[in-house]
């Protein structure tokens, strides 16, 4: 349900009026993966812009037509799409975990690792519920915004969470934020891992290796293989955990995923689908846990 109409500017609603409604209708705040259904007023978006290109003639000080502006304007950018969107936060609940805020930059160009994707929730509930999926010291490859490192970390398990370089200083900012300890944030580029390999603060094989959502393109199932073989220590017990969404789109790409796991020797030994959703709406994940073959 809506809420009733914004004050009409000729009724010259004073400046505290005006700044309470457009702080009540801040979207810089997002818990979990809301739906996204607005609950503004009427025509909200409308008297935005109408209250931008008014000079406010009314209000005598200067400093508080300026900060009615500005926050006007956060309010269109905020319902301008994700792009326009400015800096935002956004709190996840999980059960047993204690709140996780990370914060989100604008999307600029093609770094999605800026946003918080729906599969990085899911696999931080499912190592909730199945601690046994992690052992010593994990290695995350892409982590994005850092929730599911931040997860295993909480879980107690040190982590390594890795991105490529614009998306790290974000990252690491997330960690610290909430107060992680047991954790280190590095860049790992997928198609040049050396300067990670020659970093000798962290490991190079790992019994436990996490991707949330690493595959929307072509060119990613070769370069997941490559980093599986790379850096999963080839043990009985070592694992890979992946868990990503059922998009249409990528079908074709999830499949040659699979294929090239197979053919380089990895079986899943346990996983499942699970219903959820993300900011778009219901979707659907698959996640799986993955061992070398020849020796589980």
């Amino acid at each position: 349900m809506t809420e009733p109409d914004p004050p009409q500017l000729y009724t010259k609603p004073s400046a505290d009026e005006l700044i309470t409604l457009l702080e009540k209708h801040s979207q810089n705040v997002i818990h979990n993966f809301e739906s996204g259904v607005s609950n503004d007023p009427h025509n909200f978006y409308q008297w935005l812009t109408t209250l931008c290109a008014s000079p406010l003639a009314w209000i005598e000080d200067e400093d508080q037509r300026d900060e009615i502006w500005q926050k006007a304007a956060q309010r269109i950018a905020e319902r301008s799409g994700r792009t326009a969107n400015p800096k935002m936060l956004r709190k996840i609940e999980i059960d047993t975990l204690p709140t996780i805020s990370l914060v989100e930059p604008p999307l600029t160009g093609d770094f999605l690792g800026l946003k918080t994707w729906g599969s990085s929730f899911v696999l931080s509930q499912i190592f909730v519920s199945t601690p046994d999926l992690l052992k010593d010291t994990v290695l995350e490859l892409g982590s994005g915004t850092g929730l599911c490192g931040i997860a295993t970390s909480l879980l107690g398990h040190p982590t390594i969470a890795t991105d490529l370089p614009e998306i790290v200083g974000n990252l690491e900012t997330n960690f610290v934020e909430n107060k992680i300890e047991n954790f280190k944030t590095r860049t790992l580029d997928w198609t040049n891992p050396g300067s990670f390999l020659e970093d000798e603060t962290t490991p190079n094989k790992y019994t436990t290796v996490v991707l949330a959502d690493p595959v929307y393109s072509e060119n990613h199932p070769p370069w997941i293989r490559d980093m599986l073989e790379q850096f999963l220590d080839r043990k009985s017990d070592s694992r890979a955990v992946i868990c990503v969404p059922l998009r249409r789109k990528f079908d074709e790409v999830r499949e040659q995923l699979w294929k090239l796991l197979d053919e380089a020797g990895f079986i899943r030994v346990r996983g499942g689908e699970v219903d959820d959703k993300d900011e778009f709406g219901h979707m659907v994940y698959t996640w799986g846990e993955w061992k070398w073959r020849d020796i589980v």
